[in-house]
This record gives structure tokens, sequence and C-alpha cells, in this order.
């Protein structure tokens, strides 16, 4: 992993998305380093525009929840968005050949989001918001699982706030599996799941995007998709109004650009719901 900062000129970074990218600066580090490896399992083609990212990633019905919501709609970006394209190009190389020369290669990317509107609905449906992350993280295991096919799998898992029992989820992602947890420690837990079509280990960490390769490689994937649909929020929002302050979507600048957001969704019936998280 190189880790961000100590590398530099054409070394690919890999780590936790949030050192690699602050709100409000370019997504060149993170994009390259994404989209470097999405060509790498898919043969070396790049995604040329934004929706096609999205089709990659993201399952049908996470595409329809943003789709619901027309500031996240396709707004024909082109690819890559900052990082330059010709040293795009030749990172994807270098990595592929650095993959070839090691016998290494990516075996799933996916990732899930959901609008706002299908959060809360999920939320209130089930109760908490962890239910629903649960729900999600069960969905991208079994995916993971079934693109292994009969390969031994071992795979970390950022942990999920403060749960420490993960035994439900496994019993959702894998339900002809049957998993005990193996280990145990404040920091990590780690379940064996048999009875699917290959050895399974799965282990919830800690900050596993620090100190886990693929956990890192796959915060930037959800970090570079978050900032795309960001960008396209913003864009729809000042097309209504010019002077509307642009939001990370984090609760430092969320306040005013609600407040100055109001007038607006009061005029178009927007339901606070709509716009916000509940949880």
């Amino acid at each position: 992993m190189a880790r961000p900062g100590r590398g530099s000129g054409d070394r690919l970074a890999v780590g936790d998305s949030k050192a690699l990218y602050a709100a409000g600066g370019t997504l060149s580090r993170l994009e390259r380093g994404a989209l470097a490896f999405l060509m790498l399992q898919d043969g070396g083609a790049a995604p040329e525009v934004a929706e096609a990212l999205s089709r990659r990633l993201l399952s049908e019905r996470c595409r329809a929840s943003l789709a619901a919501h027309p500031w996240y709609a396709d707004r024909g970006e082109r690819l890559p968005l900052d990082c330059d394209a010709a040293d795009l190009a030749a990172s994807a190389q270098r990595l592929a050949r650095g993959c070839r020369s090691s016998g290494t290669r990516p075996a799933h990317i996916a990732a899930r989001a959901l609008g706002e509107g299908e959060f809360n609905c999920r939320v209130e449906r089930a109760g908490n918001k962890a239910a629903v992350l649960v729900e999600l993280v069960a969905e991208l295991l079994a995916g993971l699982r079934c693109a292994a096919g009969s390969e031994p799998l071992v795979v970390y898992v950022d942990r999920l706030g403060g749960r420490t029992d993960y035994g439900p989820l496994l019993a959702a992602a894998f339900p002809g599996g049957f998993a005990w947890q193996e280990r145990y420690t404040p920091e990590e837990q780690g379940y064996r799941v048999k009875g699917l079509a290959g050895p399974t280990l799965v282990v919830f960490k800690v900050k596993a995007d620090r100190d886990c390769f693929a956990a890192a490689l796959a915060s930037m994937f959800s970090k570079y998709l978050r900032e795309l649909y960001m960008r396209r929020f913003n864009a729809w929002w000042r097309e209504i109004d010019p002077a509307l302050p642009e939001t990370s979507g984090y609760h430092a600048d969320a306040k005013v650009f609600l407040g100055a957001l109001e007038p607006h969704r009061a005029r178009m019936g927007l339901s606070a719901a709509a716009l916000v998280r509940s949880r």
C-alpha cells in the first residue's frame, strides 16, 4: 500500500479515502487509484462517462433510489473528472504489469449507495441506521462470495459503529452457511463460515481502511462515488439559485446550506426527509 504523502510522481496511492481527499479539493489522487484498479479488473477499459461508472458499481436498486432524486440525475460528466487521462492510462498499465508479475488481481469491485428518501424509509422500517447498513454490507458480502467461486476468501470489513456481534449479518449474507466466531478482541472480530462454495473468513476490524489494502481501496471507491453525486447535487441546486452556497454534505456546512435552501424547498413542496438523512 502506498501511504498518502509518502509516494510521489507516478505512484498510485491506496489508503484511507479521508487522507486522499479533502472536501472542496481535487479528486485526482482518489480518482486515479480507483479508476486504475477498475481498469485492471475490466481488461484495461475505463468508463468514459460517470453514469457508466454508476452502472458498473451500483446495484439496480441503488441506481433507482438515486434516480428518484432529480439532483442526482445524469449530467453527462466525462471521466476522468479531475486527474489527467494520460496519467491514468499510464498508471493503469503499470499496475497491470505489477499485478501480472505478482499473480494478483481484483476479484470483485462493487459499491452501494442510497438516496436520502429511500434511506430514511429503510431506517423507519428497520428502526435504526445500523440495520440499514447491515443490509447493504450483506449484499456486498454475498456478491463477493459469488464472484470468488470456490476460491478461499478472506474479507476485511471496517467495523460498523460499535457493533461487535455480526452473526445475524453473516446469516443474511450467506443463508446457506453456518458462521461461528473464531476470534474476538475489542478491535477485531473474526468469523469462519462453513457450507459455502469455498472457505470463507470475514473479519470486522476497527479502522480496517487504515490497515487493510482491500478495505482502503473500497473506501476510495465509496468516497469517489459520493463526491461525484455531491457535485451533481450542488450543480443542480445552483441552477435553481446561483447564489446558493455549495455544501460538502457534512454537518460542518449543512446548516448554512439548508437555511439558504429553505425558501426553495418550501416553494417546491419538498419535505426535509427528501434532502436530509434522519440518522
